[in-house]
């Protein structure tokens, strides 16, 4: 059960569908004078972090474990970004999870307020 590449006739059928759907898609909001969203425009550093997120969950714990169920790679997930965030040091943060850097800056900001602590 291994991955077969489509067949070129296969993948060239489904790119001229997509590209026609683009088209009628564009005359669509043309016609009715439908702008695109701009509000988001110009936020790439938001994508980039997401991006590397992804990145990070897939060749970490996606790739590395076969989940039979929703259910067992939903529990995968979740255990994986608490890993990712209590305990996996990062280098960006000088070695250390991001959770911790969550709660130092939470301590300096607002002392009086209830923390967990992140061990």
């Amino acid at each position: 059960m291994g991955y077969d590449a489509p067949e070129p006739q296969t993948f060239v059928a489904r790119e001229r569908i997509a590209q026609a759907q683009r088209k009628r898609w564009a005359k669509w909001r043309a016609e009715r004078a439908v702008a695109q969203d701009q509000r988001f425009k110009g936020r790439f550093l938001d994508n980039i972090f997401v991006e590397r997120l992804w990145r990070s969950l897939n060749s970490e714990c996606v790739y590395l474990h076969a989940r039979v169920t929703g259910s067992e790679a939903k529990a995968g997930v979740r255990k994986w970004i608490d890993f990712y965030v209590y305990k996996r040091p990062h280098s960006a943060f000088g070695g250390k999870p991001p959770a911790v850097i969550y709660w130092q800056r939470n301590e300096a900001t607002q002392p009086d307020q209830q923390v967990h602590r992140v061990v």
